[in-house]
């Protein structure tokens, strides 16, 4: 397990899993700086899993929504589970979603969850069916 910090955002890999815990609105700086760290475990593991804590909030400008966007045309997530969201932040998610797959013409399973238990057991149960 490793662990970074960028600006008010923690980052821990768990093997094919980014768990990734944010404090305020992240940055360009930030968001690219996570996204490298998850392109090195999907170029490692073959795929990725993306495990966000967004009960602080997930406040991200249209500038770093356009780079998500982009950076997941380039790179193909396997799942991402979020978990502590509210209404706007799922609003929010939810479009960031959409226009990956518009952008990258790819989509990958998302899930919201109440607590972090049941976000990685929806992770669990993907890996499980890929594995099958």
């Amino acid at each position: 397990m490793e662990e970074f910090k960028f600006a008010s955002t923690r980052v821990i890999i768990e093997g094919d899993v980014v768990f990734s815990v944010t404090e305020s609105a992240t940055s360009l700086e930030t968001a690219k700086s996570v996204l490298a760290v998850c392109a090195q475990v999907l170029a490692k593991h073959k795929r990725l899993f993306m495990l966000t804590d967004v009960s602080n909030g997930f406040n991200v400008s249209a500038e770093v929504r356009r780079y998500q966007a982009e950076w997941g045309s380039k790179h193909q997530i396997t799942g991402s589970a979020l978990f502590g969201a509210g209404a706007v932040t799922r609003g929010m998610v939810t479009l960031i979603h959409r226009a990956m797959a518009l952008v990258g013409k790819t989509t990958f399973p998302l899930g919201f969850f109440a607590t972090e238990a049941e976000a990685r057991a929806w992770i669990n149960d993907v890996r499980q069916k890929l594995n099958q």
